[in-house]
């Protein structure tokens, strides 16, 4: 197990939880921002969080605003953002809007 300290001024760490919850409100801000930049897996997030079902996962990243990028409608193409692609259609990368990350391909 790796163990992180951080140091905050007490005004700033009393507003973000209580202070003995302030290590599970960075614990799971962590676990969702590695998520929704992918680098962590459903599974990974479910274990490093000690949730117990896939559905209280679900829930967690819901709640935390952590959501992938499934839908072409929520990701973009380079076509369109916009760049012409000389790629054959069906060969284009999928990016997430909001990391720039490639998720797949077209």
């Amino acid at each position: 197990m790796t163990h992180v300290a951080i140091e905050l001024p007490e005004e700033i760490a009393s507003r973000l939880g209580e202070p003995g919850n302030l290590s599970r409100v960075a614990l799971e801000a962590l676990a969702a921002h590695g998520y929704r930049n992918g680098k962590l897996t459903h599974a990974e997030v479910q274990k490093m969080l000690g949730l117990t079902s896939r559905w209280e996962t679900d829930s967690f990243l819901k709640q935390a605003g952590a959501y992938l990028c499934y839908m072409l409608a929520n990701c973009h193409t380079p076509a369109s953002s916009g760049h012409h692609s000389q790629q054959a259609a069906g060969n284009s990368p999928l990016r997430d809007k909001n990391s720039g990350q490639t998720i797949g391909m077209q």
